[in-house]
């Protein structure tokens, strides 16, 4: 009996000890479980993309928390231990995931927006990438070789090159057709004058439309016009404000000398400086897209001064104004928020040149 016993403990032993054995084993071999990642920004605020300055390498992103009314600089350079590059052009998002475009470094940034973790940095050498649109799962990219390149936004690549006009600068898109402001940028005097209209589905240029020298920024309104920003030819033809009729494609030249815009339903909130120290003009006004009119001419009520606008957005949810200010294009600049009728809610300090701002809200 003792026999059998000690015989009955040995094999429990053993497939104790076998036990043990598999059971270390199964645990060498599973995967580590990645920490969960905290989000490093708020839940709902505004990035803000400062350009920063030409060949120094300095561009980055800030983020204004609505909660904590605080500002948390180089939120990219904190997330990656890196810096974004050189001239931050543009800023958007889309299927979740930021999109940013660095200029002269020639890269797009796809970035987590909750960890600000790089997704994937996309060299695109050789093509002076500009500004970003997208549709049906793709992003558009204008750059200034020429072309507009086609990313699949699920595959993070590259499936599709365009040649369209002269240094293709702003994008948008329009029910269902894609429309680039052909800016001839690099060009002294300018002769560009050109709107290059894309099938997206196909990725084929349909036809070109003509409007003033030096088309640079271009937006859709609510009723489907287009609107064009043109910089003139940086000689004697000053910049101007044409419309692209919807339907017709008719081209109206507004005759008001601007900037940059953006519109929010019917209302286009324009700028323009000269830049001219010795008889400067500085203006920023509302445009109503449905009379075509100026129904503002000093959006800014309460006396607010701004010393160089460089990028204009509007908060969809509430119609607050954001107004960003280079102030001198060398040091850290301003983003001012304003209500709808144009008295200042708040400014902020930012990083240098800062161009655009876009409002995010954690889903």
């Amino acid at each position: 009996m003792k026999k059998q016993f000690s015989q009955i403990s040995k094999t429990v032993r053993t497939l104790l000890g076998w036990t043990l054995v598999l059971t270390l084993l199964a645990a060498s071999c599973e995967k580590p479980v990645d920490p969960i990642e905290k989000p490093l920004i708020g839940e709902e605020g505004i990035f803000i993309l400062n350009e920063g300055g030409f060949n120094a390498n300095n561009a980055s992103i800030s983020f204004y928390d609505f909660k904590t009314k605080q500002v948390t600089d180089d939120v990219f350079l904190d997330a990656n231990q890196r810096g974004l590059g050189d001239v931050g052009n543009d800023l958007k998002m889309y299927g979740g995931k930021l999109y940013c475009v660095v200029n002269n470094s020639e890269v797009l940034e796809v970035i987590n927006p909750n960890t600000m973790k790089s997704i994937k940095s996309l060299p695109l050498t050789g093509k002076q990438p500009r500004m970003l649109e997208f549709y049906q799962n793709k992003a558009y990219v204008t750059c200034y070789d020429g072309t507009v390149i086609r990313l699949d936004t699920a595959s993070l690549t590259i499936d599709g090159t365009l040649n369209v006009g002269s240094n293709p600068n702003g994008i948008c898109l329009v029910g269902n057709k894609l429309y680039v402001a052909n800016s001839g940028g690099y060009d002294y005097p300018i002769t560009s004058n050109t709107v290059s209209v894309i099938d997206p589905v196909s990725f084929t240029e349909i036809k070109k439309i003509e409007v003033g020298l030096g088309p640079n920024f271009i937006l859709g309104d609510d009723q489907g016009d287009l609107y064009v920003a043109c910089t003139g030819n940086w000689n004697d033809i000053e910049p101007g404000f044409y419309r692209i009729a919807a339907g017709t494609e008719e081209v109206t030249n507004l005759n008001i000398p601007i900037m940059n815009f953006t519109i929010h339903n019917q209302t286009a909130y324009i700028y323009y400086n000269n830049y001219n120290p010795v008889d400067p003009v500085l203006w920023i006004k509302e445009f109503n897209t449905h009379t075509e009119s100026i129904t503002n001419e000093n959006f800014i009520a309460d006396g607010t001064t701004i010393k160089a606008p460089y990028g204009v957005k509007v908060d969809p949810r509430n119609g607050d104004v954001y107004i960003t200010d280079a102030i001198d294009f060398k040091t850290t600049g301003d983003l001012y928020c304003f209500s709808s009728t144009g008295n200042k809610k708040f400014k902020v300090s930012v990083g240098i040149c800062p161009n655009g701002s876009l409002v995010f809200k954690r889903k």
